[in-house]
């Protein structure tokens, strides 16, 4: 059903005239270019002031900046660094290319940044002296300006300071170490035009006010208290709000939240509310970060809509009940507030390197307009119960705050100032009385419900389904080894929503160790856990626990993703980036290892995910001949981890067997020679004299097989050495003078020799090289 028309025609009493935007003189059809310039040129005072009274705003805000670095003992600039300086010289430029909405734009060396996050403070004071300026412009012209031609000067001005301001803020850019940083951006040029339009128009129409005659002039009353709304948690919210954040944080936070205070109203409004904010697909909401805090600012919203009804049934121009289109007015207002609120609140951080970029937007969700839709409803009722009886009893200059001038419609000449001048309403009769209190009640009774049902809700996703009871079920899964339901429950390629991109370190890991039978033969392991903390932000959660069985019992923090609904309602938590497990890498060829006494078949030299523990790889267990002699490795939680550097490896008892039983058979042969040199053997003996008789040849000992070097690829190659045996003879030591003359003799020789170690099935195969 559409409203009634609102009456247009001014209250009994009052005198009308012709209206103002009817102008005498001649007609704007026609124009020429010289009188669009000289329009201009009215405009370019205002303009040009308000443009130097929004760079001494950008000025002092960058003072301050800078004042708030240096007390945090933070410098600002390296001494003798001049680039540095030119920085500090051309950041207040580059301040107000931010405060008429432009985005800093960052490049270096293939990166770049950009950042939107208006300087409303710099903004509000180039809209507020320029609309001033040319609101004194309109009182003192020969004429009023038609609607027309404020649109024309406004526009043909705006475009003029955008294009100006683009080339202005390029030159002015921050300059140092080959980085350049400015706001000379699509944003500026817009919102340069949309500012001065909008401020030029706006000064030179509040010259006269009036409105048209078929707008409400109730929805403009509505509007103007939710400006007053914002105002009021710009007055009260934000300094208190600051004030924590210097005791809390320091003095820098206090100043960036005083410097970004507009913007930090808007959220106050929103989260205070029981809104929410939305950043990377997360939603942030108050309650889930701090109860405290969330009820003080709930209580403070209660309060902020006791007054708005109050002032809403001292101003509004029709009389509460009037007609079913009287509900819905103040409604409609915050629902247009709250539109207004999510767009102010808009931040995006945005980056790139080479052709990879993306950005994160940080604003009010967008569903919480309705929610402001709804604290006016509730405030509409309060209007019509509670505010008549509060409204006699407040002191007169609570009143007169509350009171403002009505708007007027087009042609009206006299406001009804107060609501003490306002003709008396209609008297309301006992059934209209009784009729509000039960719609007041049957409202309050809903808005009980959907509250309980709300607090209910969340008290349940939050005790049974929230991140904890995951947690809780994934440690559980560890602890009893069951890896195949913990890996369900912290998928190795989860990836969350809202990302710009991801980098997965897992993507190529194996799993052929994440088993029940490696873990749980496992000497350390996680046999038990404790949930330290929990961090709830939006739809992300950081949960520490202390995990027991571990060696000094280390804690881990688990991330959470909130990821669909559980049976479509309770919401559903993953635990991500693949829990406690942890990439290992195993530098082994070999394709069948033995990790804590179990044989694998894995893929030879692919990485492999583990849970944290010991792990004790042998990649020589199907090897008769070759064995590790090194402690076990321990994997930390998560992470990337080097879990099996395998040490080197040592012969086995049979290798050891069997190379002695063949150099022992080699050492008989050769010591069996007769001959002083045998071929092919390592020993050597010297004769002093001639034909050398009646050779034998005793092992004194053997060379040592005791510290054995191998590589763990056959063949191999050793060298024995520090054996000895003693040679004993007779020469003929007459020398060819006379008779032969044999002599004993004797000599030692000293053992070494190379050895090549094969393989041929279960036997070694050796080739001595002496």
């Amino acid at each position: 059903m559409l409203p009634p028309t609102p009456p247009s025609g001014p209250p009994p009493g009052s005198t009308t005239a012709p209206s103002p935007e009817a102008p005498s003189g001649p007609s704007s059809s026609g124009v020429t270019p010289g009188a669009l310039l000289g329009e201009a040129r009215a405009d370019l005072r205002p303009v040009l002031l308000g443009l130097a009274a929004a760079f001494g705003a950008a000025v002092v805000l960058t003072l301050l900046m800078l004042l708030a670095l240096v007390v945090s003992g933070t410098e600002p600039v390296d001494d003798g660094d001049a680039s540095g300086a030119g920085v500090l010289l051309f950041l207040p430029f580059q301040v107000l290319g931010m405060g008429l909405l432009g985005t800093m734009g960052l490049s270096f060396e293939g990166l770049s940044g950009s950042l939107y996050a208006p300087v409303y403070w710099v903004s509000g004071t180039y809209v507020a002296v320029t609309a001033l300026l040319a609101r004194r412009a309109e009182r003192q012209a020969a004429r009023p300006t038609t609607t027309l031609e404020r649109v024309r000067s406004g526009a043909l001005v705006g475009v003029a300071l955008g294009v100006v301001l683009l080339v202005l803020m390029r030159v002015l850019a921050m300059r140092v170490d080959g980085s350049v940083a400015h706001t000379a951006s699509p944003s500026l040029f817009l919102g340069a035009l949309l500012l001065t339009l909008g401020a030029l128009w706006g000064g030179r129409w509040s010259a006269r006010p009036r409105w048209h005659p078929a707008l409400d002039l109730d929805l403009v009353v509505g509007l103007r208290l939710m400006w007053s709304v914002l105002l009021g948690w710009l007055v009260v919210g934000v300094p208190l709000a600051a004030l924590l954040a210097l005791v809390g944080e320091g003095v820098d936070a206090a100043v960036v939240l005083l410097v970004g205070a507009p913007t930090v109203a808007v959220y106050l409004v929103e989260l205070a509310h029981l809104g929410a904010l939305s950043a990377g697909g997360e939603h942030l909401f108050l309650f889930s970060e701090n109860v405290g805090l969330a009820v003080v600012l709930t209580l403070a919203a209660l309060v902020s809509t006791l007054l708005v009804s109050v002032a809403w049934h001292r101003r509004r121009m029709r009389p509460a009940g009037a007609d079913a289109w009287s509900w819905a007015v103040l409604p409609l207002a915050g629902l247009v507030g709250g539109l207004v609120l999510w767009v102010a609140g808009v931040l995006v951080i945005g980056g790139g390197i080479a052709e990879f970029s993306g950005q994160v937007v940080l604003a009010p969700a967008f569903w919480s307009m309705f929610v402001l839709a709804a604290w006016a409803l509730l405030a509409e009722g309060l209007s019509r119960t509670v505010a008549p009886a509060l409204s006699p009893g407040l002191p007169e200059r609570v009143g007169r705050l509350l009171d403002r001038p009505r708007p007027l419609h087009a042609g009206e000449q006299t406001a009804v100032a107060t609501d003490g001048d306002r003709p008396a309403p209609r008297p309301r009769t006992p059934e209209e009385q009784r009729r509000d209190r039960r719609l007041v009640l049957a409202g309050a009774g809903v808005v009980g419900v959907l509250a309980l049902l709300a607090i209910g809700y969340r008290v349940v996703d939050s005790t049974f389904f929230g991140p904890e009871d995951r947690v809780e079920a994934y440690l559980d899964a560890v602890v009893a080894g069951d890896l195949d339901e913990a890996q369900d429950l912290a998928p190795f390629d989860f990836e969350p929503e809202g990302l710009a991109f991801s980098i997965g370190f897992g993507d190529d890991a194996a799993t052929d160790l994440f088993t029940r039978e490696v873990y749980e033969a496992a000497e350390e392991r996680v046999t038990g856990y404790e949930v330290v903390s929990t961090d709830v932000s939006g739809d992300t959660a950081e949960v520490e626990v202390r995990l027991e069985g571990l060696s000094g019992e280390p804690t881990a923090d688990l991330t959470l993703y909130r990821d669909g609904r559980r049976w479509g309602v309770f919401g559903d938590w993953v635990v991500g980036e693949a829990g406690l497990a942890g990439i290992g890498s195993i530098y082994e060829e070999s394709a069948t290892l033995t990790v804590n006494g179990v044989q694998v078949d894995v893929e030879p030299g692919a990485d492999q995910w583990l849970l944290p523990g010991s792990y004790d790889v042998d990649p020589y267990a199907d090897n008769p001949f070759l064995e590790l002699d090194g402690e076990p490795t321990v994997v930390e939680p998560g992470g990337y981890a080097s879990i099996a550097s395998v040490s080197t490896p040592q012969p086995t008892q049979e290798f050891r067997d069997q190379l002695q039983e063949q150099v022992d058979a080699y050492l008989d042969e050769c010591m069996a020679s007769t001959e002083l040199e045998p071929e092919g053997c390592p020993q050597s003996a010297f004769s002093f004299g001639d034909d050398p008789r009646n050779v034998e040849w005793t092992l004194d000992q053997a060379p040592d097989l005791g510290e054995i070097y191998l590589s763990g690829e056959f063949p191999e190659t050793l060298y024995l050495s520090d054996g000895e045996a003693t040679a004993t003879f007779e020469a003929d030591e007459s020398y060819g003078f006379g008779r032969p003359d044999y002599q004993p003799q004797e000599d030692t020789s000293y053992l070494a020799f190379q050895v090549e170690v094969d393989v041929d099935g279960d036997d070694l195969v050796v080739t001595f090289e002496p």
